[in-house]
């Protein structure tokens, strides 16, 4: 059978994150035989009854996740990076396996100190794995894990947010005992003392066992031929007692029933010849899949499992490949919860119903079948033919954005406006755009995509035609704000949509696209300025008819309204810790890229530029941005970042430099907005990259909140510093204000590369396009890819990889 026999469609908006309370509040599907039930945990009481056996894992959860400072002495002195390990089994002698993020990262001989109390060696790594001695053994060790430890939530749940002290309280089954799991046998999270009480009334019965679930459980299936997957073992132990509660009860024609598949992987492996159980102690590496005939099951209370893991196999081996499938599609279509902190099922085969205890010792019929195909190899092309309306409708709302930020500055200089006036009319977009990146999800979450969509688009039209109406700078300034905030809120409306139809698989592509499409608009508007006169109203209807018609391929072509989540920012001082170049570098590039965005075309009429020479000025510099992300980004991922980032911004200031000594020198002027634009726009996306190489993949989202707020104020203060400069010294200030920001960067970039040891290249992540303009929807969608190849190269488990021990 091939991995792919295992594939299913799973809407993201369907992985829990959270339990729900109480805890046998959870929903419950019912698979009998051919007929599916919808109902809830606590109804398990009215399900079962005298003759059932419930088996229990009383394993404990360990914080087996420890975050900490890797420190190594190096040639230019003490190399620091932040590294998280989760335990995996201990050794001899205060040894533990552990896996690592990054791996790579750690070598035999580092030292990891986790709190004041807890310090490790790395003794070994191998490609999976490393092995730790801990300063501390026995009770003083479980002291000092208890204070330092989290617990060890699983990859899909530990990306989205981090664990906290109440997972301490959900992530641990009520009757846990023996500590020793890295991770939860998660059915039995369902259960508290009402529903337990509830059972025992109604003459259920339970025995406990103990299976201690390693980290391998979150590792993914690598191999395509399923045959070939070998499990990870684990320990555990089967009582005298509790063997002797099992077998009495199959004697009397009882059930038994498995809470979770880490009790039903244990007594099948402690299991018979003869369909019997006997006390049992050791590691099992058991791998049920279809074929499988089952020794001491009946039935089966589990979670519901992640595409392509070998628990989704357990329960195909369990109910037939062709019924998990219809039951999965079920579970799909109502909306039930999946994974760790999911909903459950009760799954129970045909012949194995209270009025029928017999048990087959024949396999049970399992004909392979695919459940569904979704990870395809998909081209680019393919990318563009699933979202091309969508795209079509960006590219209508980038030309309608790039027409009015070069015209209201060609337009300014006609009316005669000052260079001051005209810096403040296109500093308040910024202001406006930096508001409502941080107001339109809370709209979106009040009212939906489409409204606010709607209503936001509908102004920018009309504002767009009131700008020759009213020429006046403070009426211009006023419309700018209200432009720049809702052009950022259907950027974010059709971002989340862009983001909600890209997968793992497509997430890069549709970032490429994303950001060729944007480009392209705003060259694209620069041609449209020729199509009429700038002191008339022709150029101004032109985008506010195009934002009008952009509204029709997004809003008729895009899915299903999209679950809309935004991260919770990391705090600035958290940031500016882990990146101080980072932090620096997004604010001076957000000034640089206003400034361009906005002062360009001001800069033109200031010059005596005509309206031809100004719109391909103003194109020029998005060419440069363009033709030179992918080189710069094919460089990111193969020299130290920070040399690419003081190269860049020096070549950058170069250009600037010398565009102030060429004048009016037209050819010299497109040149150096050619190398400007160039070297600006693949900053901001290098800078997002140098910041994730020190952050952890779950801290990346969070990252992204206050690099935006940084870049934003930066791009409101631009165009004031422009406009004054200019004011004081002519156009030439312009150019004068970039060179002074691009020379900031690389000096200080210069100066922090004397302060901080290189990361190595093969320890660095990916470089995903993305530019300054970016709202926190495609800021996050970079960052998820980001994630998703950091966890990748780590061979973690992602949301499609991780499985769900329960």
């Amino acid at each position: 059978m091939k991995l792919s026999d295992f594939d299913f469609d799973l809407p993201e908006a369907l992985i829990a994150t959270r339990p729900v309370r109480p805890r046998s509040a959870a929903r419950l599907l019912v698979a009998e035989g051919d007929a599916i039930r919808d109902l809830h945990v606590r109804d398990l009481a009215d399900l079962l009854g005298p003759g059932d056996r419930l088996v229990l894992n009383d394993t404990r959860v360990i914080p087996a996740r420890l975050s900490g400072l890797r420190r190594r002495e190096t040639g230019q002195g003490p190399a620091e990076a932040r590294v998280e390990v989760t335990l995996m089994e201990p050794a001899a002698g205060g040894q533990w396996r552990a896996m690592a993020r990054p791996l790579k990262k750690l070598r035999p001989g580092d030292r990891i100190r986790f709190s004041d109390a807890l310090s490790a060696e790395v003794v070994a790594r191998g490609p999976e794995d490393a092995t730790l001695a801990f300063d501390c053994e026995g009770a003083a060790f479980d002291a000092a894990l208890a204070e330092a430890g989290a617990m060890p939530l699983p990859p899909y749940i530990a990306a989205r947010r981090p664990a906290d002290a109440q997972d301490r309280e959900d992530y641990q089954t009520v009757w846990a005992a023996r500590p020793g799991a890295v991770a939860a046998p998660t059915a039995s999270l369902h259960f508290d003392a009402a529903l337990l009480a509830a059972l025992e009334a109604k003459g259920v019965a339970f025995t406990h066992v103990t299976l201690h679930v390693g980290a391998g459980t979150f590792l993914p299936v690598k191999v395509d031929d399923v045959s070939e997957h070998r499990m990870h073992a684990e320990w555990g132990e089967v009582s005298e007692a509790a063997a002797a509660e099992i077998n009495a009860t199959r004697a009397a024609g009882g059930r038994i029933i498995p809470v979770g598949t880490t009790a039903l992987r244990l007594i099948e492996s402690a299991a018979d010849a003869e369909d019997r159980i006997a006390p049992w102690r050791g590691e099992t590496d058991i791998f049920i899949r279809p074929g499988y005939r089952f020794r001491l099951t009946d039935a089966l209370i589990t979670n519901f499992h992640l595409p392509r893991s070998t628990l989704l196999m357990l329960v195909s081996a369990l109910m037939g490949c062709a019924r998990i499938r219809k039951i999965y599609l079920h579970a799909v279509e109502h909306g039930y919860r999946f994974f760790s902190y999911g909903d459950a099922s009760l799954l129970i085969p045909p012949g194995r119903d209270r009025r029928d205890s017999s048990r087959p010792k024949a396999p049970h019929p399992a004909r392979p079948r695919k459940i569904a195909r979704l990870r395809k190899d998909i081209s680019l092309f393919k990318v563009l033919a699933s979202s091309w309306a969508l795209l079509l409708g960006i590219l209508l709302l980038m030309v309608g954005n790039g027409i009015q930020g070069t015209l209201l500055g060609i337009r300014g200089g006609i009316e005669g406006f000052s260079t001051y006036e005209m810096s403040m009319v296109m500093s308040a977009y910024f202001l406006g755009f930096l508001g409502g990146s941080r107001l339109a999800p809370e709209m979106i979450r009040r009212v939906g995509h489409i409204r606010v969509f709607a209503a936001l688009g509908s102004f920018i039209s009309a504002v767009l035609i009131l700008y020759p109406a009213w020429t006046d700078p403070l009426a211009w300034t006023i419309g700018r704000v209200l432009i720049g905030f809702c052009f950022s809120g259907v950027y974010v409306t059709a971002e989340s949509w862009l983001n909600n139809s890209a997968s793992n698989e497509t997430r890069g592509q549709a970032l490429s696209l994303y950001m060729i499409t944007q480009m392209a608009g705003i060259v694209a508007a620069q041609g449209l300025l020729l199509t009429a006169d700038p002191s008339g109203f022709i150029l101004f209807i032109i985008p506010s008819v195009l934002v009008s018609i952009s509204f029709a391929p997004i809003l008729l072509s895009v899915s299903p309204t999209p679950p809309f989540e935004t991260t919770k920012p990391m705090k600035l001082r958290d940031l500016i810790r882990i990146s101080p170049t980072g932090t620096v570098g997004v604010f001076l590039i957000g000034g640089v890229f206003s400034a361009l965005f906005g002062m360009a075309s001001v800069f033109g009429s200031e010059a005596g530029l005509s309206v031809a020479e100004i719109s391909a000025f103003v194109a020029t510099i998005y060419l440069g941005g363009l033709l030179c992300q992918y080189p710069i980004g094919w460089l990111s991922d193969r020299i130290d970042r920070r040399t690419l980032i003081l190269a860049a911004a020096a070549i950058g200031a170069a250009a600037a430099g010398a565009a102030i000594v060429v004048g009016t020198n037209y050819g010299a002027l497109l040149t150096a907005a050619f190398v400007i634009g160039g070297m600006s726009n693949p900053l901001y996306s290098l800078l997002i990259a140098y910041t994730n190489d020190y952050l952890e993949p779950e801290d990346m989202a969070a990252a992204s909140g206050g690099m935006l707020f940084l870049n934003g104020v930066g791009a409101i203060v631009g165009p004031l510093v422009t406009g004054w400069a200019m004011g004081v010294i002519g156009p030439g200030g312009f150019f004068l204000f970039i060179a002074v920001l691009m020379t900031s960067l690389a000096v200080f970039t210069a100066f922090r590369m004397t302060q901080r040891a290189p990361v190595p290249v093969d320890e660095t992540g990916s470089y995903a396009p993305v530019l300054p303009s970016a709202t926190p929807v495609a800021v996050e969608l970079a960052q998820e890819f980001a994630i998703d190849a950091a966890q990748d190269d780590q061979d973690s488990a992602s949301s499609g990889g991780s499985q769900t021990p329960g």
